[in-house]
């Protein structure tokens, strides 16, 4: 008897809604109904709460250095694997650019 209640209608379509409004949910019809889905990955939202962390870091070398030693060496090496690549593509696009 460790259940739940289920949330009420009116309290998920308020959230749904202001989500909505704010741009992290899309929203079509569907019959009589709406369906809402997320209008970013996981990943895309990770990354931007990143990108606000480092504007307001006094250091972003400091900061970016304490998350890669947080990480075990199979995913920093995944990530050296990938600025070499992005650092690669990023050459191409500034000589084409000349």
């Amino acid at each position: 008897m460790n259940r739940d209640p289920e949330p009420a209608y009116n309290t998920v379509h308020t959230v749904t809604e202001v989500l909505y409004r704010k741009g992290w949910l899309s929203k079509e019809k569907d019959g009589r109904a709406f369906r809402y889905g997320a209008t970013a990955s996981r990943e895309a939202y990770v990354a931007g709460l990143m990108g606000e962390v480092l504007a307001v870091a006094d250091d972003r070398a400091a900061a970016v250095v304490n998350l890669v030693e947080t990480m075990e060496p199979d995913e920093a090496a995944e990530l050296r694997r990938l600025l070499v690549a992005a650092r690669g593509t990023g050459a191409r696009s500034e000589e084409r650019e000349r």
